[in-house]
């Protein structure tokens, strides 16, 4: 083989050489622009899912609360962060303190930690929750008065007439004018209703009765 076909030989091995380079850092681009397009999608989509996962962590906390009620007044609490970016009404101020603190987890627990469970694609269960329409906008009490197992019976200026549960554990403590507290009502889950006492955040099961 003379020098001549060395070369051309050297030529063509040379070019297809060149050729797969090309080819090769033509496709490592396009994989790191799409890891890029990936991250970017990440980023814009971490804000919207902060609140339902806020709201998901704060229902989890509430497993902890041995009465029904109180767990239940704890998840309304434990959804308001959903409820605020839709814009619906607020949970009472005594249902979102009754949702316990988040725990800074420590590097080992961290480690332990299975991983998270799919969100429900439905949204059913959070949607239910959603559901609260004021019934009674805040008005102060017109009287009440208490029956033989502490249960109340109040009157509103409208002349409407609310009395609580007979079911609910919790008692109310009222001693002082019917003036004095001010009082809301709003749509609970199951077709109940929720009475919250604005100046002590508790809040009550009740029904209407006229």
């Amino acid at each position: 083989m003379d020098l001549r076909q060395e070369e051309m030989l050297f030529g063509r091995h040379f070019n297809r050489m060149a050729v797969k380079t090309r080819r090769r850092n033509g496709a490592s681009k396009m994989k790191l622009g799409a890891y890029f397009m990936l991250l970017a999608w990440a980023c814009c989509n971490a804000s919207e899912a902060a609140p339902r996962d806020d709201a998901v962590s704060g229902i989890a906390r509430c497993s902890g609360l041995a009465d029904d009620r109180q767990w239940l007044d704890c998840v309304y609490g434990a959804v308001q962060p959903v409820r605020g970016e839709l814009g619906l009404a607020p949970a009472f101020n005594g249902q979102v303190k009754m949702v316990p603190p988040a725990q800074s987890p420590t590097p080992r627990a961290i480690a332990s930690m299975p991983p998270p469970m799919p969100a429900s694609s439905d949204g059913d269960f959070l949607s239910g929750l959603l559901r609260g329409t004021i019934i009674v906008r805040p008005v102060h009490l017109a009287s009440y008065s208490f029956n033989a197992m502490g249960h109340f019976t109040i009157e509103l200026p409208d002349a409407e007439i609310w009395q609580q549960d007979a079911g609910d554990t919790a008692l109310a403590h009222w001693t002082g004018p019917a003036s004095k507290y001010l009082i809301s009502i709003r749509e609970g889950s199951f077709g109940s209703a929720n009475l919250d006492v604005h100046s002590d955040g508790k809040v009550f099961k009740v029904h209407r009765i006229r």
